[in-house]
């Protein structure tokens, strides 16, 4: 802040009891003397040097002054500063002071005020000297041309261990201030509020796995960041963490146990605060391509893998029940996701591969307990039902065996299943749901037996290589209309009604016989059909 300018002369007054000022206005030298407390003053412009603040380049502090008030320099344009050894505290906003290069902080302090150095952009370099109790929020936010950061041996409450760079507040483990040159100690279990805030000249930060939080807005606006590695061992990361890290071109997430991973919230929290790619590392520091879920594993967690795009495989095994939202969602790199079946008629009414199609559209592979690929899946006779997506997305099936056992086909059942050329449906089937067969694109032909009384929308919508169909329910539905690829239509004795728009669009319809049972042709029943 620019403070007002005035003609100015030399001035001296009172600024505490038994403490006084004098300002030289030809070396623009302000000198505070006497014994005692500076006062504290609640807004800079209360300062009696207010009006010639900017002005002032020198600030002399005697022996005998024992704190400096809360704002009492804040404005003024200081380039250095020693603190005597006689004073114990230094307030809140006491030095706002951008161009202060240097400052000495005498032996006596016990406590530095929040936001004390605040803005002092300029800083280098700060040593904490070991009488020092108490360090408040912020006192060195925007300090972001620091390089040095120390603590004297023999501080009770604080130190720079492993000569680290930082200050870290020593019962807690936290690193409360860091710098460009920081490198993180492995005893350290948090990241302060603000500790990096502003510090431009980071550009990369290992962050080891003993910490398990990091502050809100601790490498806020940290514009030089380029990347970041996070452990698993990280549970929690506050509000802005990452904020405005504009340059930061790599994250790395550490992944130790696979098991626990899972339902770690460490990917959506790093989410929450960083829009960029995520990438998953060993223990070692090699990137994770394809993920093998241990099995035992029942739950997947929201956000689990989210952004993780250069995941290319990922194996779920048949212990998991249940997958949270977003699991997988920008996991854009995914080219398969297998599935081990070991049950083979429970996985029929497994929901597993319905949660997992939530989050991702890639083809999904089937194996059996030996790891081969199922493509022929036989489905045992106890099999009452086939479940809602029980096997969407399995492209590399290339036949199901459907009993007669089973009375309904669930909804998206077979979804996407593009490798099958055919599927038998039994003539105890009852019900079959929407979508049940949609972009099964090498399906050739289908057979609807007499038994199905209930078909849903869009069955066969996609389904580009049906060439024949036969059907033998009573009432024929819009289920082909607009396959063009359909070349013959087989009605069988048992159908009474084909609805309006059942075949239209079919135009490469060449063959349909009408038996004498139907009664009744909707309108635009064979539109297009040409």
């Amino acid at each position: 802040m620019i403070l007002p300018m005035t003609a100015i002369a030399d001035d001296s007054g009172s600024c505490g009891y038994n403490v006084t000022y004098t300002y030289v206005e030809s070396t623009h030298t302000l000198t505070i003397s006497g014994t005692g407390a500076m006062k504290n003053y609640s807004i800079r412009s209360s300062a009696p040097w207010y009006s010639y603040g900017s002005e002032i380049t020198k600030v002399v502090i005697e022996d005998g002054v024992t704190s400096i008030g809360s704002q009492a320099f804040s404005g003024c344009d200081l380039t250095s500063v020693t603190i005597p050894n006689s004073v114990t505290s230094i307030g809140d906003y006491a030095f706002f002071c951008s161009g202060l290069t240097s400052v000495t902080i005498g032996c006596s302090v016990t406590t530095i005020g929040s936001l004390a150095f605040f803005g002092c952009g300029d800083l280098t370099s700060v040593t904490i000297p070991n009488s020092v109790k108490s360090i408040g929020s912020n006192a060195f936010s925007l300090c972001n041309g620091l390089t040095s950061l120390a603590v004297e041996d023999g501080n009770a409450v604080y130190d720079s261990r492993d000569n680290c760079n930082a200050i870290i507040k020593t019962g807690d483990n936290e690193l409360i201030l860091g710098c460009q040159n920081t490198i993180i100690p492995n005893s350290v279990t948090s990241i302060g509020l603000g500790a990096f805030s502003q510090c431009s000249g980071l550009t990369s930060v290992t962050i080891p796995n003993s910490v398990t939080s990091i502050g809100s807005n601790a490498f806020e606006d940290c514009s030089g960041l380029t990347s970041v590695t996070i452990p698993g061992s990280v549970i929690s990361i506050g509000n802005g963490a990452f904020s405005r890290c504009d340059g930061l071109e790599s994250v790395k997430v550490s992944v130790t146990d696979l098991a626990t991973f899972c339902n770690n919230s460490v990917i959506r929290l790093v989410s929450n605060n960083i829009s960029k790619p995520i990438t998953l590392i060993d223990g070692d520091g090699n990137e994770i391509k394809e993920y093998i879920i241990p099995n035992g594993v029942t739950f997947i967690g929201s956000y689990a893998f989210y952004g993780c795009s250069g995941l290319t495989s990922v194996t779920i095994p048949n212990s998991v029940t249940s997958i949270g939202s977003n699991a997988f969602s920008g996991c854009s790199g995914l080219e398969s996701v297998i599935v081990p079946v070991t049950d083979i008629s429970a996985f029929c009414n497994n929901t597993i591969i319905r949660q997992i199609r939530n989050d991702i559209l890639t083809s999904i592979t089937l194996i059996d307990a030996n790891g081969n690929e199922i493509k022929e899946y036989i489905i045992p006779y106890s099999v009452t039902s086939i479940g809602n997506y029980a096997f969407s997305g399995c492209s590399g099936l290339t036949s199901v065996t459907i009993p007669s056992s089973v009375t309904s086909i669930g909804s998206s059942a077979f979804l996407d299943c593009s490798g099958f050329t055919s599927v038998p449906i039994p003539n105890s089937v009852t019900s079959i749901g929407n979508y049940a067969f949609q972009n099964c694109n090498k399906l050739s032909s289908i057979t609807i037996p007499n038994s199905v009384t209930s078909i849903g929308w869009n069955v066969f919508s996609g389904c580009t290589g049906l060439e024949t169909v036969t059907i033998h329910c009573s009432s024929i539905g819009s289920w082909f209309s607009g396959l063009t690829s359909i070349k013959e239509v087989s009605i069988g004795d048992e159908v009474t009604i084909i609805e309006g728009g059942a075949f239209s669009g079919c135009s490469g319809l060449t063959s349909v016989t009408i038996p004498n049972s139907v009664t009744s042709i909707g309108s635009s029943a064979f539109y297009n059909c040409i």
